[in-house]
């Protein structure tokens, strides 16, 4: 009998072992608006409560909506068990029972290891204080096949990432009321750029509060040559700026 169930505690650790999942782990900036000025640099230091969503858009809104960059996106097919090594962060999925994935995370240069538990097929988030002018944002989600098969790739420019190229823009419209209040400046950016050039989704990470809605209005209806790593299109994050002058 005790051989038995020590078989079977072997058999079911082996098992285990051999279960494969996707995690993805995106790195985010946010900061604070010139309205709302922060205290300072704030590095991840909690595991927020409450669910995040899994596909990117809404992840990336539930977290701003405006003032939030991502600057890094890591994705693996890992083993459970297996510690993996990226450039900024090291993990491991150290458990999964009745839906619930066991986690171990380390921000490299970060104070801090985290252990958390993430529902299979959705995301967690480790924040710095959010009060701070720039708080660093860990976003790890953990997906099984199915589910990895329908969430695209994302990759940020840069480094073999080489850069989308716009091919058709759409000028925004300048309301006459903002033009007579003098208000002009630069709405920054972050656009998701899929594989045909298409903009799926874009965010503001630099405000000018009444000429934020023109400045996506346009943006959206922008074309692309897509970006591309090793010679291929790829769906991209790509940062750019929307100039309004009053001249």
């Amino acid at each position: 009998m005790r051989r038995l169930a020590i078989f079977a505690l072997f058999a079911a650790h082996a098992a285990f072992a051999q279960q494969r999942y996707t995690v993805r782990v995106i790195e985010y900036e946010r900061f604070a608006q010139p309205s709302q000025p922060g205290t300072a640099e704030s590095h991840p230091d909690r595991v927020l409560p409450g669910g995040w969503p899994l596909e990117y858009g809404a992840l990336t809104q539930a977290l701003g909506p405006v003032g939030v960059i991502a600057r890094a996106v890591h994705r693996d097919v890992v083993r459970a068990g297996e510690d993996k090594l990226d450039e900024t962060v090291r993990y491991q999925i150290a458990g999964v029972e009745s839906g619930q994935v066991h986690v171990l995370l380390r921000a490299l240069g970060g104070a801090h290891d985290f252990d958390f538990s993430v529902p299979l097929n959705h995301t967690a988030v480790i924040s710095g204080d959010p009060r701070g002018g720039r708080v660093e944002i860990v976003a790890v989600s953990v997906m099984d096949a199915r589910t990895a098969a329908r969430i695209p790739e994302l990759y940020v420019v840069g480094g073999a990432v080489k850069a989308p190229v716009a091919v058709s823009r759409v000028e925004p419209d300048y309301p006459a009321s903002v033009r007579a209040a003098h208000v002009s400046g630069i709405v920054i950016m972050q656009v998701e750029i899929d594989e045909r050039g298409t903009v799926a989704g874009a965010w503001v990470v630099k405000d000018i509060p009444d000429l934020r809605q023109p400045a996506l209005d346009a943006v959206t209806k922008w074309k692309f040559a897509p970006a591309t790593l090793n010679g291929k299109p790829v769906r991209s994050l790509f940062n750019l700026t929307v100039n309004f002058k009053l001249n």
